[in-house]
């Protein structure tokens, strides 16, 4: 075990915005309500102190939810890079990276544990992705297709990191989406398994991407093609 990791812990990543501050704290209020024993790294992205939408920090708040920390940025630095700022922030060697637009309506946390713990060379998502569109690639007569966990709910030991890189997504993907596919591409490619299994939590989709200041879809594009030139790098 690392230097200050704490064996059993889970930690949970999540990313806030300053427009899903309704999102956020539903979320990890009934994140806790239904499990225990992980601590909670918000990476609350765009900043700012006393701002609507803003994470609060004030006492109260703080003290009722002790497995609770908070991160703050200035910027919205995407998320692949949030997520890897949160990572320095964990304390658990079992890491769950998780959205904040999802409802969580019981355990999500001790099945999924025991498959990692059992094999620390499994990843758990809550669904996997074969045949999705976008994790389709073609160069000629040549076809690929990357099955993928998708990055609304990802467990892992923090062990796997060495094997696939020393690093957790690809900040060159910025906020346009893909990294998820990016990440199992590299796990698979260096033997690491899949598993999808069914979490009591929804996966509200779409909420967490921004208020239109940026063109989604074109980024999104521009991801793409860099997935497929790494899938097909000779």
């Amino acid at each position: 075990m690392g230097e200050g990791m704490k064996s059993g812990l889970v930690s949970l990543i999540t990313l806030s915005w300053h427009h899903s501050l309704d999102l956020t704290i539903p979320f990890m209020d009934s994140l806790a309500a239904y499990n225990k024993d992980f601590e909670l790294i918000i990476v609350d992205q765009q900043s700012i102190p006393w701002q609507p939408g803003c994470m609060p920090t004030d006492g109260a708040f703080l003290a009722t939810r002790p497995w609770l920390k908070i991160l703050r940025l200035i910027e919205n630095s995407g998320f692949p890079r949030g997520n890897n700022l949160g990572l320095d922030e964990c304390s658990g060697e079992i890491i769950l990276i998780i959205n904040n637009d999802v409802v969580v309506h019981g355990d999500i946390l001790t099945l999924p544990r025991t498959f990692v713990e059992k094999d620390n060379e499994t990843i758990v998502g809550m669904w996997l992705r074969e045949h999705a569109g976008w994790n389709e690639f073609r160069q000629g007569n040549k076809y690929v297709h990357v099955p993928y966990l998708e990055g609304a709910y990802l467990m892992f030991h923090r062990s796997i990191l060495d094997k696939i890189g020393g690093y957790l997504f690809d900040e060159r993907f910025g906020k346009g989406g893909m990294e998820d596919v990016e990440f199992c591409r590299r796990a698979q490619s260096a033997g690491l398994k899949l598993c999808a299994i069914d979490l009591p939590l929804v996966h509200l989709g779409a909420k967490t991407t921004g208020d239109g200041r940026y063109s989604q879809c074109e980024i999104t594009r521009a991801n793409y093609e860099m997935v497929k030139e790494m899938v097909f790098a000779k």
